[in-house]
């Protein structure tokens, strides 16, 4: 990777995307077993309904980004 480039995703070895068919039960519960989301990477549909978001942190070099199916 050149060093002038910018990545269009986080996650310092790139992201890892997730599809669920519930994003808002997602979320939720994994909030109950102590994950957080970096709320400013939320993008929601024409309609207010999250559509994905950014796990917090990274986990061996990866961010976890979690989408709506």
């Amino acid at each position: 990777m050149y060093e002038d480039s910018v990545p269009p995703f986080l996650g310092f070895n790139g992201h890892i995307a997730m599809l669920t068919p519930d994003l808002t039960a997602a979320v939720e519960e994994l909030k109950e077993k102590g994950f957080s989301f970096k709320m400013e990477t939320a993008a929601y549909t024409e309609q207010g309904e999250l559509k994905n978001i950014y796990l917090d942190g990274e986990y061996g070099g990866f961010a976890i980004h979690i989408m709506q199916k």
